[in-house]
């Protein structure tokens, strides 16, 4: 066989080799996809409760109060810390690229950071100030309880550093081909009650007080608040995941394509010349 022949039909197997991979790679994508989804689509609903029962709560709470809780209060400082989701693993397109230009274009000189994913460890490894790497793989074990560690983890280091805020930079699913890097505030938590003025006829019982109860609701809402949106994150990575995978494969049957017609022209060319040589061949024995 031709060398040319040969070279081509070697690119040809080591693309269906990727091909392959980029398929098995997509199929995990899809299927893990489509379970994040169902779970996101069902934790909304309990979030979305809890939000809408706090509102309630704090209607009827004098914000102006001297005694407020700690997730309330607002220091004077210069620093915040951002919680930064990126991922552990890779090939998920240009989901950690928004991430970590979203909070560059943000960041300033006396903010700290506290990222979850090796992704983010590694772009922030020079990083000059405070980064914290506690829950680097919080998503590689994703549950509730550990998502409550967390929040007591920043809780503290809120009361300790005296931050300004504390802000979480995730990925807004908006759908399967579309999410994009959003910012939402954690700490001190602030709310527009306007909507809730008015949603009981009279004023409910609240027993034993409002500040009791706001006091054990504040904590819950804020680990509602973080499980959804890092799990808001983790369904945009699997989603990128799936569509860069995807891409990756109709690329990969493209150049399939283009290669195998320069084979077969390649090897057309060759059976061309093989009987041109055994034509002239055949002439030339009947000149002698």
């Amino acid at each position: 066989m031709d060398g040319n022949l040969i070279s081509i039909k070697s690119r040809i197997k080591s693309i269906d080799s990727t091909l392959k991979i980029t398929k098995a790679m997509k199929l995990v994508a899809s299927v893990k996809l489509k379970r994040l989804k169902s779970l996101f689509d069902m934790n909304n609903l309990y979030y979305e409760q809890m939000k809408d029962i706090l509102y309630k709560t704090l209607s009827y709470y004098d914000l102006k109060s001297h005694k407020l809780p700690d997730c309330l209060k607002q220091y004077d400082s210069n620093k915040n810390l951002y919680i930064i989701v990126s991922s552990t693993l890779g090939l998920c397109g240009s989901y950690n690229f928004e991430i970590f230009k979203k909070l560059e274009d943000i960041l300033t000189k006396d903010d700290e950071l506290l990222v979850i994913g090796e992704k983010g460890i590694m772009h922030f490894k020079n990083f000059e100030n405070k980064m914290y790497d506690d829950f680097k793989m919080l998503l590689l074990n994703f549950t509730y309880n550990n998502v409550k560690k967390m929040r007591h983890f920043i809780f503290k280091i809120y009361k300790q550093n005296k931050y300004k805020s504390v802000k979480l930079i995730y990925s807004k699913y908006i759908n399967s081909l579309t999410f994009k890097p959003d910012i939402i505030k954690i700490l001190p938590l602030e709310f527009n009650l306007e909507d809730y003025k008015e949603k009981f006829e009279f004023k409910p019982i609240i027993e034993p007080n409002v500040n009791e109860v706001l006091n054990k609701m504040l904590p819950h809402y804020v680990d509602s608040l973080l499980f959804n949106k890092l799990l808001e994150s983790n369904v945009c990575e699997y989603a990128s995941r799936r569509n860069a995978m995807e891409n990756a494969t109709n690329n990969a049957n493209e150049i399939t394509n283009e290669f195998k017609i320069k084979f077969n022209k390649a090897r057309q060319a060759n059976i061309t010349s093989e009987i041109i040589e055994v034509v002239a061949g055949a002439n030339s024995s009947k000149g002698e």
